[in-house]
Parts: C-alpha cells; sequence; structure tokens
C-alpha cells in the first residue's frame, strides 16, 4: 500500500489480519473524511466479483480491500496487479561466459585471446574477450574480484615491478605465450636507446601492458626519458611535428599506423643492444625491411628485443570458481594438443603449453592436466634443455623461447621416431 504523502487526506493502512480488515484513519476534513468513512465500509461489507457488478469495466478486477491513490478510492485494476512476479533467473545457478582479460592498446593480445576463446567454445565452454587495460595496477584490482577470469598480460612487469608481488600469489600461470616485439621509432639522428636519455618518448596510455614493459626495460637499460602517454595514434603525429622525439609500443599490428609512417625516409627504429641486464626478461629480436618498410632500409636489420606474454588465472579461488576455470583451462590445453580447433595466429607456433615460467607460480588445472596425460620425463631430453637453460643464464646463447621450442621440437621428434 502506498503510504499518503504530506498533505494527503487518505487514510493508512497498517496491518491486515484474518478476514477483517483493520485500520487507522487519518482524520481529514471534507472530502478526506468522507473517503475515509466509505473506506470502512468498503473494507466491511467488500466488494461484488466482476460479473456480478455491471459497472465494473470489462477485463478489470475489483479491489478486496480498500485502496486510494492520491487522496482518492479506487475500485478496481488491471488483470496483472497484485500478481506474483515471475522469478527471473539465478544468476548462481546459470554458467556464465569466462572473461579473457586484454589489453585495449596492445593489437596482439586479442588475437591470441580470440584463438583461446574459439578453443573453450569447441568444448562448450562459453568464454569472451574484454579488452581493457593489462598494466600491473589493472591486474592487482582484478585479482581482487570474480569478474575476470583470464589475462593476456606481458612477463617483464609481472617478474621484475615490486607492485606486482601480491599478484603472483593470486594469478597463476596458464601458459607462457610468445613474446611481442619493442619498437622505438624517433628520427635518424638518434641512434640507440641510450641516446633517450632526458628525450622525450611516449609509451601509451598509463596502466596499458606496453606503458608497463617499456617503463621496465628504460629502468634495466639505466634510461630516463621524459615519459608521456598519448599513445600510438596520438603520438606519431606529435613526432612528425617535432613535438616528441619518439614513440616506443610494445605488440604493435603489422599495417596501419606504423607501416604508414616514414616514408620520407628521415625515420627509423631505434636500436636496442641486448645486455645481460636483459635477461630472463626480454628476448634478443631483430626486425627488416619485411616487417617495417619504411622504419628499417632494404637489405638492414634493426635490433631490439621482445617481451614474451603470460597467461594467468585471475583469483582462481576454490570450489566453483575453481572447477569453472579448470574446466576452461582444460579446453585450452585439449583443444591446442588435438589441434581441434583453428589456432589462426600466427603467434602460436613459438608456444609451448607445457613450459612454466620460472619464479610464477603454475595454476594447479594445469599441472593436474598434464598428470593426467602421463608425460614422462626423459634424461635425454631434460639434458638438452638444463644446457640449453645453462646458455640462457649466460648470456650468450639462445632466449628463453628458443630453449622451450627447441626441447617441445625434440619432444615431437623423439615422438615421430618411435
Amino acid at each position: 500500500m502506498r503510504t499518503p504523502g504530506r498533505g494527503s487526506r487518505g487514510p493508512k493502512l497498517l496491518r491486515r489480519p484474518g478476514t477483517l480488515e483493520e485500520f487507522r484513519v487519518r482524520a481529514g476534513r471534507g472530502l478526506g473524511s468522507s473517503l475515509a468513512l466509505a473506506g470502512a465500509i468498503f473494507g466491511i461489507v467488500g466488494v461484488l466479483p466482476a460479473h456480478a457488478d455491471p459497472a465494473v469495466p470489462a477485463g478489470m478486477v475489483p479491489y478486496d480491500h480498500p485502496f486510494y491513490k492520491n487522496g482518492r478510492l479506487v475500485l478496481w485494476h488491471g488483470p496483472n496487479r497484485g500478481a506474483t512476479p515471475a522469478a527471473s533467473p539465478d544468476p548462481a545457478g546459470e554458467t556464465r561466459p569466462l572473461v579473457v582479460l586484454v589489453d585495449a592498446d596492445d593489437a596482439r593480445a586479442p588475437k591470441l585471446a580470440s584463438d583461446l576463446v574459439a578453443a573453450m567454445g569447441a568444448s562448450k565452454v562459453a568464454a569472451k574477450v574484454l579488452s581493457e587495460r593489462t598494466g600491473v595496477a589493472a591486474l592487482a584490482k582484478a585479482s581482487k574480484g570474480e569478474t575476470i577470469d583470464f589475462a593476456i598480460a606481458p612477463l617483464p612487469p609481472l617478474i621484475s615491478d615490486p607492485a606486482a608481488a601480491p599478484i603472483k600469489s593470486v594469478a597463476p600461470s596458464v601458459a607462457r605465450l610468445g613474446a611481442e616485439p619493442i619498437e622505438i621509432v624517433a628520427s635518424k639522428r638518434i641512434a640507440n636507446v641510450a641516446a633517450l636519455e632526458g628525450l622525450s618518448v611516449d609509451v601509451g596510455p598509463p596502466d596499458s601492458s606496453g606503458a608497463a614493459t617499456l617503463g621496465v626495460l628504460f629502468s634495466r637499460l639505466g634510461v630516463t626519458p621524459k615519459i608521456s602517454h598519448y599513445g600510438l595514434a596520438q603520438a606519431l603525429p606529435l613526432l612528425a611535428a617535432g613535438k616528441l622525439d619518439a614513440v616506443a609500443v610494445a605488440g604493435a599490428a603489422r599495417g596501419k599506423p606504423l607501416d604508414d609512417f616514414g616514408h620520407d625516409g628521415s625515420y627509423h627504429l631505434v636500436a636496442v643492444t641486448w645486455t645481460p641486464a636483459l635477461q630472463g626478461l626480454f628476448a634478443p629480436l631483430s626486425e627488416t625491411n619485411a616487417d617495417r618498410p619504411y622504419l628499417v632500409a632494404p637489405n638492414e636489420t634493426a635490433e631490439t628485443v621482445a617481451a614474451p606474454l603470460a597467461l594467468v588465472a585471475v583469483n582462481p579461488g576454490q570450489g566453483a570458481r575453481f572447477d569453472h576455470l579448470a574446466q576452461g583451462t582444460k579446453a585450452m590445453y585439449e583443444s591446442f594438443a588435438h589441434s581441434a580447433v583453428g589456432w589462426t595466429y600466427a603467434g602460436w607456433r613459438d608456444v609451448n603449453f607445457a613450459a612454466e615460467i620460472q619464479g610464477w607460480p603454475r595454476f594447479q588445472a594445469v599441472s593436474d592436466w598434464l598428470a593426467e596425460q602421463g608425460g614422462a620425463s626423459d634424461a635425454s631430453l631434460d639434458g638438452f634443455r638444463a644446457a640449453a637453460q645453462t646458455a640462457v643464464n649466460a648470456g650468450d646463447g639462445p632466449g628463453a623461447d628458443d630453449a622451450d621450442r627447441l626441447y617441445g621440437a625434440l619432444m615431437r621428434w623423439r615422438g615421430s621416431s618411435q
């Protein structure tokens, strides 16, 4: 019953015990008192059913108790008024789609995520991609809730940024993915990354995965540029106008806008020379004219580095949530192992799903799945892996991605030769 507002002259219904209506009537003047009396009589005598009262409009239903609206007695209502509303679906009883978080400014991660979603879908596990931010602060926030289930994020900030330490225990790894190239575009007067000291460099939006990764790179190289956060689309025109000294980006797509920049030949990819300081976080990389036609001259190479990506489970917890994320994880691994769907993105060729991330915990569902496969250790192959890892640690051998890839290649060769 609607409670009359200030100035209302209608009665106020308090309770309705048994078959009799009990009212407390607020005294009023004029019409209000008359309505109160009519209401009391109405409540005692009751009302006739619709079929017995020709005054009731067709399709209307008389109230079985006095009802006032805006100080006036209302005699009937529509057929649906007072009906118990249909119960809405219980969210807890439905399996919502798993959410894979990627960075909105990373052109490559969404392609990886789309294949992962397709892989889960092939096993009837609903999933979707969400493009927002995957910097350290964004992941820390996501790990406190249960709306994000998986995230693709760069490893360098996760491993080296002290602010990422709390994430480690609540975002275990599902898979180590491929690496994204880091590209620094500047005029040819800037020969290498050391020359960026004190100069203006744009690294993309704050708390983006690219900004976080580039922050780690500059820190490891001991270079302190003046950082801005315009983003690639805005930063390139500023670079061309001389308002920025360089634009740095991680994971930029092939094609626009980078492949359309530098037609006059006055810009290039700044050299990032490999040093031991980058070991364990980045991998050495060379790009050619085929990669960036206007930024790398024909028959030349541009030395840079790449940042590995990781797929992590976000706050998997226990119980039903753990089981849901474990179901999605198993679907991914089964699909990848048996090529159940088209893993269309070329970046998958460098992925070894069984590879661990040193110093980062693995999602228990991954360990369980691998154990179920019964993959026994092979001494000779383990020896190869150890040798490759020794070369990695020495700083003059293949990168960590290379070691994993070679190990996977030997495993496949061994399987096909038996």
